[in-house]
């Protein structure tokens, strides 16, 4: 079947309903997903050029809905895999991998492993300007089509880089010896070959003792992260960002104001988006009083809370897997 592209009107999205515009944007490039080149019928090898220097198209044309869902469910837990899940009009077939399509405007067949940006775009004179809100790669493509097959449409269903963290699990190699937790990160992400220029790693305080690297990219460095009371987690720009211990308390994002919500005056410059809905929650769940934490081959480090067991009865955590390389840390982090 052969399907001649015909794209929609554009229409642009609108982050909260305000002023300004979100764009959906598809790489072309050499990191489209097809990081294999080809002389004749042999393979050229790998290649990662694409992940650096991306060629971002956009197609916001063809995108009816957008949702992002990105973070840690709360405080001290692991960030999941940030997800983004994109409705588009099929009409043409180009979302569709397999559908012969000449008039293609996506250079290469739109199909699971491109990569996928949404962008916001802060300042109508200036298109240049744009503000990621989320990175990653088309994990899966399913089309859905209404009454007497009318109106085809295609759901994206697209992964952060933590997914591709997850896959990734190279044979251990040779024992690490002590490493502060951020190198421990690097060691990580140097060995599945994670470009240099999409890392965000801070200097750890504290140290994990030697490994082989037996676990996933995301695991080693998750745990590297509990290790020191920190975070790892892919940003909005496809980053693989560490944070460490203090970076809630002393990151210019976390004590500087990023955006406005809700004021009728904000500074001049800015802009702000509209609350359309708001609530609270209080759960006892959150609430943890008596810590015990421990490392391989260590001791167990408790900490209490006396005024928070009067109030609400002992709430107590325990975990023992910590890899921090001395038991005064895991006292600090109790």
């Amino acid at each position: 079947m052969t399907v001649v592209a015909v794209p929609p009107p554009a229409q642009p999205l609108r982050w909260l309903g305000g002023p300004i515009d979100v764009r959906v944007e598809v790489d072309t490039g050499g990191g489209a997903g097809l990081e294999t080149g080809l002389w004749d019928i042999s393979r050229w090898g790998e290649a990662l050029w694409g992940s650096v220097d991306p060629d971002w198209q956009d197609m916001t044309r063809y995108v009816i809905d957008v949702t992002i869902d990105r973070g840690a469910e709360r405080w001290g837990q692991r960030f999941r895999v940030g997800t983004c899940t994109i409705l588009v009009d099929n009409t043409s077939g180009i979302f569709t991998p397999g559908v012969d399509v000449p008039s293609s405007p996506f250079f290469r067949e739109f199909r699971p492993g491109r990569r996928i940006r949404v962008v916001a775009l802060p300042d109508p004179d200036d298109p240049d300007l744009k503000v990621p809100l989320f990175t990653g790669r088309l994990d899966a493509s399913v089309d859905q089509f209404g009454e007497a097959a009318v109106a085809p449409v295609a759901v994206l269903h697209c992964l952060d880089p933590l997914a591709e963290f997850h896959a990734s699990n190279p044979p251990e190699g040779a024992p690490t010896g002590v490493q502060l937790t951020s190198e421990r990160v690097h060691a990580a992400l140097d060995r599945i070959d994670w470009p240099e220029d999409l890392r965000d790693i801070q200097t750890g305080l504290h140290s994990v003792q030697s490994s082989t690297l037996a676990d996933t990219t995301l695991e080693e460095c998750a745990r590297a992260a509990d290790a020191e009371g920190g975070a790892f987690f892919a940003s909005a720009d496809g980053k693989a960002v560490f944070k460490a211990r203090n970076w809630l308390s002393e990151d210019d994002r976390s004590v500087n104001v990023q955006g406005w919500i809700g004021f009728d005056e904000v500074p001049e410059g800015a802009q702000a988006a509209p609350v359309l809905d708001a609530s609270g929650s209080w759960e006892l769940a959150r609430v943890v009083n008596d810590v015990g934490f421990a490392r391989a081959g260590g001791t167990m480090q408790f900490a209490e809370d006396p005024a928070s067991i009067q109030a609400y009865g002992r709430r107590s955590y325990r975990r023992t897997d910590f890899l921090n390389f001395s038991d005064g840390e895991l006292a600090s982090l109790a």
